[in-house]
């Protein structure tokens, strides 16, 4: 007998070896609950085989979306459950010196270029898995973050993917263990465009897990011959 209608199983997945020194040896799953059940999850290979799809995820918290037959779980889909104790270091680097952007403001008349030059900034989102092993997660298109850069007064200036295509088309992201990976992105500007002086806000999101951070900067005005056509 099963029940009818999809049901979300939480727990930890983890395998057994079965039918030991028969010609059907293989892994069986199982789902440990909360309070301690183990839940048979089945495999939709032969009795040898391993199940990749619940082979990517051994050994983590998970959902399991299926339905309950008499012998277990025949499940539809697997994702990971989210974990906030298990959140990336995740920080943002902006090439500038000292945290301070300098804006060439009310020139001489000597010193006037027409057009003015178009300069940039140097962003990146750096993003780093602290232990030996890989952090997985899920993002419902191919953008995996996404920068914004706000005014003194809080107004947005420019957001990055505002001028990018993605397919929207779900993916799983993989961060190894070890050294930080960056997601660069450059902002262009012009001078003119700055409206005024003060602290200037970068804000960026690593999409596959949820996690946003900030950073100031500085914009002080200075007169100037020539603009550097890159910052810092």
């Amino acid at each position: 007998m099963k029940d009818t209608g999809l049901k979300v199983f939480e727990g930890y997945l983890f395998a057994k070896l079965a039918r030991l020194g028969s010609k059907s040896e293989g892994p069986e799953y199982y789902l440990q609950m909360k309070d301690g059940k183990e839940l048979l999850v089945l495999k939709k290979t032969e009795l040898w085989e391993e199940d990749p799809a619940l082979e990517e995820f051994l050994g983590e918290r998970v959902e399991i979306l299926g339905e309950w037959v008499e012998k277990g779980i025949d499940y539809k889909k697997v994702k990971l459950v989210s974990q906030p104790w298990r959140q990336l270091n995740v920080s943002i680097q902006a090439a500038l010196p000292n945290d301070i952007l300098w804006v060439a403001r009310e020139p001489g008349p000597k010193d006037v270029r027409f057009p003015q030059p178009l300069r940039s900034m140097k962003l990146a989102l750096e993003v780093e898995w602290p232990y030996r092993s890989i952090w997985r997660g899920e993002c419902p298109t191919t953008q995996l973050s996404d920068f914004w850069i706000y005014g003194p007064d809080g107004r947005e200036l420019w957001q990055w993917s505002e001028s990018m295509i993605f397919v929207d088309e779900p993916i799983v992201v993989e961060v190894p263990g070890g050294a930080p990976h960056h997601a660069k992105v450059v902002w262009y500007f012009y001078d003119h465009a700055i409206p005024a002086a003060g602290e200037y806000l970068i804000r960026a999101i690593f999409l596959p897990s949820g996690q946003k951070v900030e950073k100031v900067f500085e914009v002080k005005f200075a007169v100037m011959k020539e603009v550097e056509t890159v910052a810092g």
